[in-house]
């Protein structure tokens, strides 16, 4: 039975991100841009790319994912500005986070602190938010393991397919 649940699981995995990568196709194809093959997902940097229309692109699609209410501006941000550095298109990449299919690290139970080690003096505030470090590593762990299924596969949906498959895929979220 638990054989049946897992490839059950893997199953409804495959389908929401290839739910997302049609969700991608049919934005990819209002703005008239192509939307076949696996270096769609790629992102292609002209040599010579006006820095102007690359910033228009990125607030349009932090703007358009804000708007839908499912991400924070700061969160936009970070899967646009991440997509771009690991090389996987940043609308497909809004649409792979939008699903919550991700690589999940395993649980990790933290040793004991020593009692005199235990929480942080009340002097100390952390600038980074709690779970940014793990969303930031899902983020790019995800994306660099999708490029690169993307690069040895023929089609999208292969890719994809087998990107579910991974036994360190779930929906675990970013």
């Amino acid at each position: 039975m638990a054989g049946a649940e897992a490839s059950r699981g893997g199953a409804e995995r495959v389908d929401v991100v290839l739910s997302a990568l049609a969700r991608y196709r049919e934005r990819r194809a209002l703005d008239g841009a192509e939307t076949s093959g696996a270096e769609c997902l790629l992102e292609r940097v002209p040599r010579v790319e006006h820095l102007a229309e690359r910033h228009r692109r990125r607030i349009e699609l932090i703007e358009r994912a804000v708007h839908e209410g499912w991400i924070s501006a700061e969160e936009a941000a970070e899967v646009y500005d991440v997509a771009r550095e690991e090389g996987l298109e940043p609308a497909f990449a809004f649409e792979l986070v939008r699903c919550g299919v991700a690589v999940c690290e395993p649980e990790e139970v933290p040793p004991e602190a020593p009692e005199v080690l235990k929480g942080q003096p009340e002097w100390l505030e952390s600038p980074v938010r709690p779970g940014a470090a793990v969303r930031e590593r899902r983020l790019r762990m995800s994306f660099r393991r999708l490029r690169g299924l993307l690069e040895r596969y023929g089609t999208p949906e292969e890719a994809l397919t087998a990107f579910a498959q991974e036994p360190d895929v779930d929906t675990c979220g970013y």
